[in-house]
């Protein structure tokens, strides 16, 4: 059994990620931290998802929590770079699916990983990789479209925009390209969506399409698990859901 901490425990993600981890055979859930301004520090984290008492309790520091072989984080950025130090300081692999780093926010990430294994995950759905996958195979006839853009969707309170995910195309599409111009982003902020991305290829007279959807947030969470159970035994390094996904 793998011990896991969830940081960012009390987010949307964290609820999806306390359930997949309570049913898994595979991973032990050992801890899950917040804020130390969280109204939901001390309860037991099977109260926060309505499952009975799972014995464990929300903490504010990985330094509290004995046993731990993997970090999860879905948090907000600031607190992110705060518990990768704490992950550098135990020699902790650390997978993280928060969004919205700055540049040197980013720098500080990269340069934990000449200390311990790490991925960075903008999306941890498998259609994504998927997609991620089918884009670097084809890099020989993206340079035909003459034009192309992202449409992303969220619900109205996802805070970074452009998604983390459709910044993460978008780079790609420009490197696999070789286009000069950055691919445009469409944001859109409404409803309740998890999550949906439209790249957009354009050439005179035709256009290609390829969307992802998210019905679930299950879905982030399950391809979380299954990336991190692939981390563990990684050697230090920067890691990406390509590198899983790839042999």
């Amino acid at each position: 059994m793998i011990d896991t901490v969830i940081s960012g425990v009390t987010g949307r993600m964290g609820s999806e990620l306390i359930f997949a981890l309570h049913k898994s055979n595979k991973f032990n859930l050992t801890g899950g931290i917040t804020s130390q301004n969280n109204e939901k520090v001390n309860l037991d984290l099977g109260v926060l998802v309505d499952l009975h008492n799972l014995g464990v309790k929300v903490s504010t520091a990985l330094s509290n929590i004995e046993d731990i072989d993997m970090v999860i984080d879905f948090s907000e950025p600031n607190f992110s770079l705060r518990i990768l130090n704490q992950a550098l300081d135990r020699k902790l692999p650390i997978l993280i699916g928060t969004t919205g780093h700055s540049t040197d926010q980013m720098k500080k990430i990269k340069e934990a990983a000449n200390f311990l294994p790490i991925m960075l995950v903008s999306n941890t759905s498998i259609g994504i990789a998927f997609i991620k996958n089918l884009l670097s195979h084809s890099s020989n006839m993206l340079t035909v479209f003459d034009k192309q853009e992202i449409i992303e969707k969220h619900h109205i309170n996802k805070k970074d925009s452009p998604s983390g995910t459709a910044l993460d195309l978008s780079i790609m599409l420009k490197e696999l390209g070789n286009h000069k111009q950055d691919v445009s982003i469409e944001s859109l902020r409404e409803g309740y969506s998890p999550g949906e991305h439209t790249i957009i290829l354009n050439r005179e007279y035709e256009t290609v399409e390829i969307t992802h959807k998210a019905f679930n947030r299950s879905i982030f969470a399950d391809g979380a698990l299954l990336a991190a159970e692939w981390l563990l035994p990684q050697k230090k390094g920067l890691y990406s859901m390509l590198d899983f996904y790839l042999p």
